[in-house]
């Protein structure tokens, strides 16, 4: 499932990256899953992050959210889930 696409477009430094967060059902449990990259090009997949449930992955969601706040992304497709609470 989709939790988060972020997007940072920066025309002036030929700058299109993207960030997407799932969680997803996996063969040894449910993971957080990331994907990054430039739109348009190969992405790369980061290993997964192993928690038994999504309410416990919540925390680390909002941290990874907020860390590309602050890279300038900006969320394109954000989940309820990821809203709540305080991304801030």
């Amino acid at each position: 499932m989709l939790i988060a696409y972020l997007e940072r477009i920066q025309p002036e430094k030929n700058e299109r990256r993207f960030y997407a967060i799932y969680f997803v059902e996996t063969l040894l449990g449910p993971a957080v899953m990331r994907v990054h990259g430039r739109k348009g090009a190969w992405a790369r997949v980061l290993p997964p992050v192993f928690f038994p449930d999504l309410e416990v992955a919540m925390p680390y969601i909002r941290r990874l959210i907020r860390r590309r706040l602050r890279r300038g992304y900006r969320l394109s497709n954000p989940c309820h889930l990821a809203l709540e609470g305080n991304i801030d």
